[in-house]
């Protein structure tokens, strides 16, 4: 995902994105204290030319593909060949699984 176009991801949830990613090729949401630092560090980064095509050419340098694409490759597979299935009676309760999604504690509403 975006890696035929010059933007840099913004990355916000669950994950610990600093173990999953290369520094210097995202733009992770827990660094920052607050909304405005985030803010105000993504406003200097659009005036910063320099930095910031610098942050591209260091995404460009990495190698893409994404779980999605093994994905799409087992579900034709399945489709082609038969495999076993599985019915599910409740399709949200088996991907929702218990703890995977949780209300953000960071945020006030508005």
């Amino acid at each position: 995902m975006f890696e035929d176009v010059d933007i840099i991801p913004v990355a916000r949830g669950g994950a610990d994105y600093n173990k999953l990613f290369p520094p210097g090729i995202f733009i992770n949401t827990n660094d920052f204290l607050s909304p405005e630092s985030l803010g105000s560090y993504l406003q200097y980064l659009a005036q910063d030319e320099q930095n910031y095509v610098a942050m591209l050419k260091e995404k460009n340098r990495y190698l893409k593909g994404t779980a999605h694409d093994k994905f799409f490759c087992d579900l034709c597979k399945i489709a082609h060949t038969g495999e076993p299935r599985h019915v599910y009676e409740n399709f949200f309760k088996w991907v929702r699984k218990p703890g995977s999604c949780w209300e953000p504690t960071d945020l006030k509403p508005l």
